[in-house]
């Protein structure tokens, strides 16, 4: 890869569908953990391609010292390189140096602007 040339890698969101509303956490608390199914467009190395991830909405988990509430995310999906062109290390002549599928994962505590 070109990191010089290419030193970011973005994702674009164009559908959010949510997947459940958990009323009830493991302890049986009120609880409202929603799931959801984020699609959109990947870029690698200047190459756009569909990804779909996870998402976990983790309740809200409190405020700030400000008074701003503040929310926790995570999210889960994979993809493989070789679909962006990205090859270095795959099978050559019957070794497999580097594995294709990359997994990405994100935790984001955010809080909201005034």
């Amino acid at each position: 890869m070109n990191a010089a040339k290419f030193p970011l890698i973005s994702f674009k969101s164009t559908e959010i569908k949510r997947t459940n509303a958990q009323q009830f956490d493991a302890y049986g608390e009120k609880s409202s953990v929603v799931t959801a199914i984020v699609k959109g467009d990947l870029t690698l190395i200047g190459v756009t391609r569909p990804f779909e991830m996870e998402v976990t909405f983790h309740d809200k988990t409190g405020q700030t010292s400000k008074g701003r509430m503040v929310a926790a995310f995570s999210s889960f999906g994979t993809f493989n390189r070789s679909d962006f062109g990205v090859v270095y290390g795959l099978d050559r002549v019957g070794i497999r140096r580097m594995g294709d599928e990359v997994m990405v994962m994100a935790s984001i505590t955010a809080n909201r602007a005034q």
